[in-house]
């Protein structure tokens, strides 16, 4: 059989490439690709994380202005369910459609 040496680059043309030392199908490690390379993606994978969060965290706190414009609408005090709302989202949103509205006083 043929030495995988002289099969080439395992990922592309890039000359960068280390080539596989052993046995046809060897995936080259993740620590031969970052020392070949230079860097990982550690840095694109940690600024998609930030982003995913960050977009949680302004759809949590949207959530938290509509629960409390819903709860003055019927008569609860808004920064009570604002407040509410900032730990316990949607739970707060469920119990605020859920409760009958407090009677104003005529």
């Amino acid at each position: 059989m043929e030495n995988c040496q002289n099969a080439g680059p395992i990922v592309g043309s890039d000359s960068r490439v280390s080539r596989a030392s052993s046995g046809a199908g060897v995936a080259p490690s993740l620590e031969r690709i970052t020392s070949t390379f230079g860097t990982s993606n550690a840095h694109t994978t940690s600024t998609m994380i930030i982003e995913h969060q960050t977009s949680y965290a302004v759809g949590w706190f949207t959530l938290a202005l509509i629960n409390a414009g819903l709860a003055e609408s019927k008569g609860r005090p808004k920064l009570g369910w604002w407040l509410a709302s900032i730990f316990v989202g949607p739970i707060a949103t469920l119990l605020i459609v859920v409760l009958d509205p407090i009677p104003t006083k005529k």
